[in-house]
């Protein structure tokens, strides 16, 4: 049994010994210091002082019941607005990729139109001058040959 408590305490020793772990030893064994605020002596001159502002928080720059419940409809009501505006996003959003569909639709039957036309334009032996929105015009009339 003596062999069984030896180890225990060799490796106590060993674990102390440790760089480490004696910083560790120095932080636990060391009190706690708390910085008091200016113009308290005394723990007990803060905590009466801190009292005192809670007492009278608008007084001391603290927010006050009034406050923090103004802030807070202020809050519930700006998230509701912001809600609102991602909905509206959204919908604007789905429309832009509808109009952006539509747009692409109607410039396949264009495309596809130019084809018909040039086409019977060739049956015809005729030829045909294009102008779309893109260039600028030169003449406001649309000129076929």
């Amino acid at each position: 049994m003596s062999s069984d408590t030896a180890e225990p305490e060799d490796k106590a020793r060993e674990h102390s010994e440790r760089p480490d772990t004696e910083v560790e030893a120095d932080t636990a064994s060391s009190p706690l210091t708390i910085d008091l605020p200016d113009g308290s002596a005394s723990i007990a001159e803060a905590i009466h002082a801190h009292r005192e502002m809670l007492h009278n928080p608008s007084e001391n720059g603290l927010a006050a019941d009034e406050d923090i419940s103004h802030l807070s409809e202020a809050v519930g009501e700006l998230s509701q607005k912001l809600q609102q505006s991602k909905k509206q996003r959204q919908e604007a959003d789905s429309q832009v990729t509808e109009l952006e569909r539509t747009v692409a639709h109607q410039q396949r039957q264009i495309q596809e139109l130019h084809a018909v036309v040039e086409s019977l334009m060739d049956i015809l032996g005729t030829e045909t001058e294009w102008k779309s929105f893109e260039s600028p015009p030169e003449d406001a009339d649309h000129t076929t040959e």
